[in-house]
């Protein structure tokens, strides 16, 4: 059984930057809240999960699909002449 600081360094490598590079995570007036722990949010979660019967595979899957849409939420499809398109990751990551 993985331990829950090796998955949380897993997702965080799966996202790779800072909560201000997403659009889908930067639209606040700020990504920090007072007494909130991030890390300890995340291991609840997993707990949930894990009391779900989502199994440690299965969990790193859905952090994965997660990771993903973070990442394609930066890409942008702007039209570009009548039957072409032009796609642009409009984040740096």
């Amino acid at each position: 059984m993985k331990s829950i600081t090796t998955l949380l360094l897993m997702f965080m490598i799966l996202i790779a930057a800072h909560q201000d590079n997403f659009r889908y995570l930067n639209q606040g007036d700020s990504p920090y809240v007072d007494d909130i722990d991030d890390a300890e949010s995340f291991e609840e979660t997993r707990d949930a999960m894990d009391l779900l019967g989502i199994s440690e595979d299965d969990q790193m899957m859905i952090f994965r699909i997660f990771a993903a849409v973070l990442h394609l939420g930066n890409v942008e499809i702007q039209l570009s002449g009548e039957e072409e398109s032009i796609i642009e990751v409009t984040r740096n990551i």
